[in-house]
């Protein structure tokens, strides 16, 4: 058997890209008796502050026929008012695990909303990288964008090299809700890279060591992500059936004790944890650890464990979206189609 350029990745891929209407946003009107299309500004002058006219001012972010096609845009037609700006705030700390403030929250809808306009994919990807790589608080370190050809994955981060890579196919124009997809893979792999950096900040040895522990996993999972053809050829070197060689692969990788060793071409396939604490330095070495027994800290040991712990979605998906590092990814997914809703 053998696998070529095996990495320590978190995956992103969804089946669906589609938003899916909710009743969420008639909820919220509701509850604020806001009319569709009302402005703060221009209907509530005497309830709203001075301070909140002068965000709604800053507010451009809602979808304008005269500069853009709306399946180009990547927000909505509904006017921004006060509560829904409050929402999206509270959306935007989620993702980003830190308070964003009113005020802020229209900064970077204002400049999510700028990158609907922009018609080169190469360029639109590596702007909304830089632009969501900033918003996580990582505007200085170095975690490069890598391009990649599309695969079962849509994006990925890779901790042992420090790289993000979305695998794409460049030479066509992305649409609107095209663009909200690639925002979202990028805040998903942001949100692992904002995990690593907390667990590499709790205790950089417990991390590495949990990824060694769970390597085996991963090898496992990497070959049952190979093509079909290449599965059939190691399943014949083994003297199994292709169903039989791909059961006996699940039944490894689902074991809840590893156990075992994996030898690909006759060397035992040992995690490099010499190779990977060097780049790991490099990207979160300045950042002062955290105090022990603090929140963070035990935040950071809840993600060492999901390290331990990750099974590959190519072993078994319900397991891969519900263990501890991705169920928590997937928030942003959530939290990123809110916002869109608002401005519906």
């Amino acid at each position: 058997m053998s696998i070529k350029n095996t990495r320590l990745l978190h995956r992103n891929s969804y089946i669906s890209k589609q938003f899916k209407k909710t009743n969420l946003l008639e909820k919220i009107k509701t509850k604020y008796s806001i009319r569709t299309g009302q402005t703060a500004l221009k209907n509530d002058v005497v309830s709203i502050s001075s301070r909140d006219k002068k965000i709604l001012a800053k507010a451009n972010f809602s979808f304008d026929e005269s500069s853009l096609a709306f399946e180009d845009s990547i927000f909505g037609k509904q006017k921004p008012n006060m509560p829904f700006i409050k929402m999206i705030a509270g959306y935007f700390s989620s993702i980003f695990g830190k308070k964003v403030s009113p005020e802020k929250a229209v900064e970077k809808m204002n400049a999510y909303q700028q990158l609907s306009y922009i018609k080169d994919s190469k360029e639109f990807c590596q702007k909304a990288f830089e632009q969501i790589k900033n918003d996580f608080g990582y505007k200085d370190l170095n975690i490069p964008l890598i391009f990649d050809k599309p695969k079962m994955f849509d994006a990925s981060w890779d901790l042992t090299k420090g790289v993000i890579t979305l695998c794409l196919n460049l030479s066509k124009k992305f649409n609107g809700q095209e663009k909200t997809d690639i925002i979202e893979y990028l805040m998903h792999e942001f949100r692992h890279t904002r995990q690593t950096e907390m667990a590499y900040r709790t205790s950089v040895d417990g991390l590495l060591d949990a990824i060694s522990e769970n390597y085996p996993r991963r090898i496992v999972g990497d070959l049952l992500g190979q093509s079909e053809e290449a599965q059939i050829k190691m399943a014949e070197s083994t003297g199994k059936s292709l169903e039989d060689f791909q059961k006996m692969l699940r039944e490894l990788g689902l074991r809840e004790k590893i156990d075992y060793k994996m030898v690909l071409n006759g060397k035992e396939q040992i995690f490099d944890k010499d190779n990977a604490k060097i780049h790991l330095e490099q990207i979160f070495g300045k950042l002062k650890p955290f105090r022990k027994g603090s929140l963070k800290y035990r935040q950071g040991l809840n993600f060492i464990e999901g390290e331990r712990t990750y099974v590959p979605g190519s072993i078994d998906m319900e397991k891969y979206k519900n263990g501890i590092l991705e169920k928590d990814a997937y928030t942003t997914k959530s939290n990123w189609h809110n916002i869109i809703n608002l401005t519906d």
